[in-house]
């Protein structure tokens, strides 16, 4: 009996005490709370200003700083948690915390911007800066639209104070400017495939350059050489190399045909030093397909720079079919 009425004094004293503090500790905590959203405004305000709203600033330096405000941002969810297990314990309404959840949402934008714009700008250093020969444009065509498409999506979003986000409009306008570029790109990355050294001489004369065939060049000197101004004159040279290119992949067809072409003799009835030529048919349908293929190319308005290989092999031709009419006649009389 001793011992139950000493429990229930001193737990009548406990609640008591807690009566009595549970005023101050919830003041504390609320108080705790305030100081936790003040942070967070000002983490909000700094992320809308200075360096995150800089276009100059290198993005590598922007994320640096972004990556120390994550951790930041981390430590101070953590101690939201703890604050709504207090207000649990001490049986207050929870606190949403919804200005950690605004803070959260403009890190990520701003993480999310300097992040592609950081990709975009080595990508563009890495496509000048290769040699342009070894430059994926089907990769590059991708990413240029990819980019395009995400710079257009994020100026939509508001920016700081309902203003155009200037690194949002850096972004976009550069990818604008490198896409209005793409016509002309592609042309070129089409003749560096089946363009020729005569082709690329003829650019760079244009160009007001000196062409050394197999030096590398990259996309960044062709640029700095006024390629983009000579476009029109580009996309010509690039379509007459690749009509070319079909010429020469026609000629090569006729010249390894002839590669597998054999004359057949046979001997003349039966007689052992006495022979004869036998079986002309697929020598004389190759004969006629080869020279119906010629006269396809010459007729072709972009014979010019493969002609007169053209023309030697449709007199190499010629002379085979006269060769073998006389041959043949000659067989016949004898």
């Amino acid at each position: 009996k001793e011992a139950r009425d000493k429990l229930t004094e001193q737990t009548g004293s406990a609640d008591g005490a807690v009566g009595e503090k549970m005023e101050q500790m919830v003041a504390t905590l609320n108080k705790s709370i305030a100081n936790l959203n003040e942070d967070l405004v000002s983490i909000m305000a700094s992320l809308s200003t200075g360096d995150y709203v800089d276009p100059t600033v290198d993005p590598k330096v922007v994320l640096e700083r972004l990556h120390a405000t994550k951790e930041q941002m981390a430590a101070i969810a953590e101690k939201a948690e703890g604050y709504k297990a207090m207000q649990e314990t001490f049986k207050q309404p929870p606190q949403e915390f919804k200005q950690l959840n605004d803070t959260m949402g403009q890190y990520e934008l701003r993480m999310e911007l300097w992040s592609k714009l950081d990709t975009w700008n080595e990508m563009l250093y890495a496509w000048k800066a290769v040699d342009f020969k070894k430059l994926n444009v089907e990769d590059l065509i991708k990413e240029v639209a990819q980019n395009y498409k995400d710079a257009h999506k994020l100026s939509k979003r508001p920016g700081p104070n309902g203003l155009p986000d200037p690194v949002v409009t850096m972004f976009k306008e550069s990818v604008e400017d490198f896409k209005e570029q793409m016509p002309c790109i592609q042309d070129l990355a089409n003749l560096a495939v089946v363009g020729k050294d005569r082709h690329w001489a003829k650019l760079y004369d244009k160009l007001g350059q000196s062409y050394y065939p197999g030096a590398p060049f990259t996309l960044e000197q062709l640029l700095s050489y006024g390629a983009t101004k000579q476009a029109e004159f580009i996309n010509e040279t690039s379509n007459n190399a690749s009509g070319e290119f079909g010429l020469e992949q026609l000629l090569e067809k006729i010249r390894k045909g002839w590669a597998d072409i054999g004359f057949v003799t046979l001997n003349h009835r039966d007689q052992a030093d006495i022979f004869i030529v036998g079986g002309i048919d697929e020598v004389v349908v190759q004969l006629e397909d080869s020279q119906v293929g010629l006269q396809t190319i010459l007729a072709s308005r972009f014979v010019g720079g493969i002609r007169t290989e053209v023309e030697e092999w449709e007199k190499k031709l010629s002379t085979l079919s006269e060769v073998l009419d006389e041959w043949l006649t000659c067989q016949r009389s004898w």
